[in-house]
């Protein structure tokens, strides 16, 4: 998964994506929904010297929310931050969390993709209809044998 880039100037635009199957797009960075706006805010200015980790150290949060309850995502977003290493960040939980964030973006656009194919094959299925009934109503026209 690409690494995003956090601009060191805060925002407070937010989206909820559907893409992220009720999770929250903010700041550039895809936050679990228990996470509060406030909240959001203070992990993306903690990350924003950390841009190349960034959504992974999110994602890592995200990971152990569903497994137990987090009463500071703050403090465990800084104690993830104190904790890298010269190594870098070493994920536990993030990948599997951003693989199925990735799987559910997939089913999810093929879900749209094979909507709009039968949103198409409808079309085609009235115009293809609408062209034989005005071929029918030519043929009425037109004397019988054809040209003379």
């Amino acid at each position: 998964m690409p690494y995003t880039e956090i601009n060191s100037e805060i925002t407070t635009t937010t989206t909820e994506a559907s893409d992220y199957f009720g999770s929250v797009v903010e700041f550039g960075l895809v936050f679990h929904k228990e996470v509060s706006p406030s909240q959001r805010k203070g992990i993306a200015r903690l990350l924003s010297a950390h841009s190349r980790d960034a959504q992974m150290i999110v994602h890592e949060l995200t990971g152990r929310i569903e497994l137990t309850r987090v009463d500071n995502p703050i403090g465990y977003i800084k104690g993830i931050l104190e904790n890298i290493g010269e190594e870098g960040f070493q994920p536990e939980l993030a990948l599997a969390v951003a693989d199925r964030l990735e799987q559910r973006r997939k089913l999810e656009e093929k879900r749209r993709e094979t909507a709009r194919e039968k949103e198409v094959s409808r079309k085609c299925r009235r115009s293809c209809g609408e062209v034989s009934k005005h071929m029918q109503d030519i043929r009425k026209i037109l004397p019988k044998g054809g040209r003379k």
